[in-house]
């Protein structure tokens, strides 16, 4: 899947809000996963596009559902 925070093309990475919730992990580029502005990082990626975990879930979600 593309990045649910800046829709960046995948292959993504899985992010679990809490590790080992799979069923509620969400696709990430690897710049918004683990990048130095990324959600293991400064966040400002995700501060940037008004995204939070909870959001990033739920389009997640509603994309599969589409």
């Amino acid at each position: 899947m593309d990045c649910v925070v800046c829709g960046e093309a995948g292959p993504s990475e899985a992010h679990e809000p809490e590790q080992g919730l799979w069923f509620v992990a969400m696709p990430l580029c690897i710049p918004c996963h683990r990048g130095p502005q990324g959600w293991h990082g400064t966040r400002d990626r995700w501060k940037l596009r008004k995204m939070d975990e909870l959001k990033a879930i739920n389009e997640t979600l509603r994309r599969l559902l589409r």
